[in-house]
């Protein structure tokens, strides 16, 4: 599997956020999204998210999968909004739930 990431900064050289994830035949995996704390709530987000679906597609990926916290609501409900549906609850350690997400990229 290779490995991918991407770092976004603003004109003045602040690390806004990045992301890494993993390219595997036709699917990719979000392995980690960041959003620093005073940069959420701006559509940053939104932005990175948008960018690995658009590279995710370049590699002819045709579905991203990822896990979210199911303690981490507000990411859940992020994912959900931009199109992500949970196929499945796991749990990541004993008393740490999450949820297995996928997307169809072929829209």
């Amino acid at each position: 599997q290779n490995c991918y990431s991407d770092l976004l900064f603003t004109s003045d050289q602040q690390l806004v956020g990045f992301y890494l994830f993993q390219h595997n035949e036709t699917t990719t995996y979000l392995m980690q999204m960041f959003v620093e704390k005073s940069f959420r709530k701006q559509g940053y987000g939104h932005y990175m998210l948008r960018h690995f679906e658009q590279k995710s597609k370049e590699l002819d990926a045709r579905s991203s999968f990822l896990h979210a916290s199911k303690m981490n609501q507000q990411a859940v409900s992020f994912y959900l909004q931009n199109g992500y549906v949970i196929l499945d609850e796991e749990m990541d350690e004993p008393d740490f739930p999450r949820y297995f997400m996928f997307k169809n990229l072929e829209r």
